[in-house]
């Protein structure tokens, strides 16, 4: 018997696939999307978000900027090298690598937490909704294109989710625990 997390992956990668190749303008709008992943731009939007807090002077916030993706990007690539699991066979694109996790998921969700983290504090409460409605809706365009373009599996695209839920909070408790003398 196959494991219930590789039938739930094919499952739903075969029919992202079917549904991507029915709807040949739904696969290029993915294409296009896929790219709020890409490492450039994940560096430009980090770029952008660290030259705003130099200007505000929030040196704290300027090394969370810096660490929290090191430390996301660190975790992918050993979690990547030590499970070596292949792409699906039906891609829409082409892509090089291993696919779990995700680079492209976890790329979207370091950039979002970490923008959406360093704005809370300076986003006044009535707009805080929409901060978080950004962090979550771009990890998720981004994850949903990656399995509709059959590039990665449904649990790559979770594990990158996840990596960088364990990366941010992880380097933002351990800035938390040195400044308050507890690390």
């Amino acid at each position: 018997r196959r494991p219930a997390l590789v039938t739930a992956d094919t499952a739903l990668a075969r029919r992202a696939h079917r549904f991507a190749v029915r709807h040949p303008g739904v696969a290029t709008t993915a294409g296009r999307l896929t790219h709020l992943g890409d490492g450039r731009v994940v560096v430009g939007v980090l770029t952008a978000t660290a030259a705003v807090v130099a200007r505000r002077r929030r040196w704290r916030a300027l090394a969370f900027v810096a660490a929290a993706p090191a430390a996301g990007t660190l975790l992918c690539r050993l979690v990547r090298a030590r499970v070596a699991r292949t792409r699906p066979d039906r891609a829409l694109r082409i892509a090089d690598g291993y696919a779990f996790p995700s680079n492209h998921a976890t790329n979207a969700t370091l950039a979002a937490a970490v923008v959406a983290g360093v704005a809370w504090s300076e986003v006044p409460a009535p707009g805080r909704p929409g901060v978080l409605a950004g962090a979550v809706a771009a990890p998720a365009v981004v994850g949903a294109t990656r399995v509709l373009l059959g590039v990665h599996w449904p649990s790559d695209v979770l594990a990158g989710w996840l990596v960088a839920l364990t990366a941010v909070p992880a380097v933002a408790a351990l800035a938390r625990a040195r400044r308050t003398g507890r690390a």
